[in-house]
């Protein structure tokens, strides 16, 4: 069912501070309204608690309805995971050769640290590439040129997940620490506005093309990535898929947008919500930096950063394009690449 996605999202954006400090929220965001333990087709504003309750004060209970929108009480408990896998080199095994040309789904290593001959690996997911024309130094960074890069988790080269923190070093490498593929450029790490993103600029040749089941047979093909697009309420309940370094190719559905919740270090946006079958795990640590398509058409919507330990069939993702923006200026071009 087609509905205002504009009035939603504004409606939304305008009572969520409000929601968040309703006694008992966990989280609030956008999803289709639950009603008699089954999914609807109504759009609606939901507030996660930790407990629904028969009686609450007056100043407690949650509106049928904001500004004519429907809402939707759900019990649901957060515990999210930002944590970066790590290893050592020694702890390493070859998964493959080196992938030449690169794709998206590989497994990326990045250099953590070194200390007493120890080498320390941060691992992840190779997500996409894209063009930038480029972005002016501002703020202390340095400028950003015209051109390709891979696109990533920035979480993956960082040691601690500290906002503002800058890796120790930049090289990356695929599949592990005895091949270089590029040199970490930039990164941004804002997990309260939604932004965990870092570019690379690789040093093989490339194709935006992922793994994806053989329709034909046994094994997988490489797809081709056709572009990008930022979801709306409308698009809740479509089909989507990511291919990761640790877990490989999992389906899910679009289930919640804009998930917020509110954190010991602030309220933090978590996303898109994208959840699997039950019982079945759709993200892995090492599966950070995996983009997440779209079904129906091949569409990049959100770079996969965050988990949820207490639910296995549950990740989110951030949107792509937002991501994307924060490596050109006001104005300039930044667009899925073209194979090189």
């Amino acid at each position: 069912m087609k509905c205002d996605a504009k009035k939603i999202e504004n409606v939304f954006q305008k009572n969520k501070d409000k929601l968040l400090a309703v006694k008992g929220c966990t989280g609030v965001g956008i999803a289709l309204k639950i009603k008699n333990g089954k999914t609807t087709n109504i759009p609606s504003i939901v507030v996660f608690v930790k407990k629904k309750l028969c009686s609450l004060p007056k100043e407690e209970v949650i509106p049928e309805k904001l500004e004519n929108v429907p809402t939707d009480v759900v019990e649901q408990l957060f515990d999210i995971q930002f944590n970066v896998p790590k290893t050592t080199k020694d702890e390493v095994k070859n998964i493959t050769v080196n992938s030449d040309p690169l794709f998206s789904g590989l497994q990326i290593q990045s250099l953590l640290g070194k200390l007493d001959g120890i080498v320390k690996l941060g691992i992840g997911t190779l997500g996409c590439f894209i063009y930038t024309s480029g972005k002016a130094a501002s703020d202390g960074n340095d400028k950003i040129e015209a051109g390709d890069y891979m696109l990533t988790c920035n979480h993956t080269f960082l040691s601690k997940m500290i906002e503002g923190e800058k890796p120790a070093y930049n090289e990356c490498y695929e599949p592990d620490y005895n091949n270089l593929c590029g040199y970490y450029t930039y990164g941004f790490l804002n997990l309260r506005l939604g932004y965990d993103c870092a570019i690379v600029k690789v040093n093989r040749k490339y194709k935006n093309e992922v793994q994806t089941p053989n329709p034909a047979g046994p094994g997988y093909i490489k797809s081709k990535l056709n572009g990008v697009y930022k979801v709306t309420v409308n698009d809740l309940g479509k089909e989507v898929y990511k291919y990761g370094a640790k877990t490989g190719y999992t389906v899910g559905r679009i289930k919640t947008l804009n998930v917020t919740v509110p954190l010991p270090s602030g309220k933090t946006d978590l996303g898109i919500l994208i959840e699997g079958s039950a019982g079945h795990k759709i993200i892995d640590e090492g599966d950070s930096g995996s983009v997440v398509v779209l079904k129906e058409n091949n569409n990049v919507i959100g770079l996969l950063s965050v988990n949820d330990n207490g639910y296995i069939n549950r990740c989110y993702c951030f949107d792509i394009i937002n991501q994307m923006k924060c490596f050109v200026d006001s104005g300039g071009e930044v667009r899925l690449s073209h194979t090189v």
